[in-house]
């Protein structure tokens, strides 16, 4: 675990992609643990993320800024939340702003419960069948990525249902809020 004693971060800077109507976006690096956003508390690593943004910008013609926040406000903490445990049952929710709710349930939870959910009709997401290395099944909006109700992407549970798979999934995409339901196979093939 790092060392962060006597370590406050009082300022960021942020390599910024820049669009032709000068929109804004935060590149990342892909690395074997999803994206790396190109972001920099220490000037060791800004100097890091400048070459690498320079390189980008050298090979594709991308315009970059870099952009230094210096306004501090804290606006939460996460703290490591107690295990799920084996042999109980969870309804866990992943909104589409990576929020994570957890709650143990006695029984299967109603479809009209599963529905509102996931804003609509339910659809099994295929081979999402882990969630914290528990059995599981997940759920999603079948009618999530159809006009009109296309919903926005859920990267918290695409990047949950990639570590299930065991792979990177790039043939599709989560949208939405997803509903999981954690519990024995036994529980789940009542479902």
């Amino acid at each position: 675990m790092a060392d962060y004693r006597g370590f406050r971060i009082s300022e960021i800077h942020v390599i910024c992609g820049v669009g032709p109507d000068d929109e804004e976006g935060i590149p990342a690096i892909m690395t074997e643990y999803g994206p790396v956003p190109l972001v920099a508390s220490d000037k060791v690593r800004l100097e890091q993320i400048t070459i690498m943004a320079q390189t980008i910008s050298d090979r594709t013609g991308q315009t970059f800024k870099v952009v230094r926040f210096t306004h501090r406000e804290d606006v939460g903490e996460l703290t490591k939340r107690p295990p799920l445990e084996k042999g109980k049952h969870y309804l866990v929710t992943i909104s589409v702003d990576g929020g994570i709710k957890r709650e143990e349930i006695e029984g299967s939870p109603p479809i009209e419960q599963l529905n509102e959910i996931v804003g609509g009709p339910i659809e099994l997401v295929p081979l999402f069948n882990t969630y914290e290395r528990l059995p599981c099944v997940a759920f999603c909006n079948e009618e999530g990525k159809l006009p009109p109700t296309v919903l926005e992407d859920n990267i918290t549970a695409h990047l949950l249902w990639e570590q299930a798979v065991g792979r990177k999934i790039v043939e599709d995409r989560l949208v939405g809020p997803i509903a999981i339901i954690v519990g024995p196979p036994s529980f789940l093939s009542t479902l």
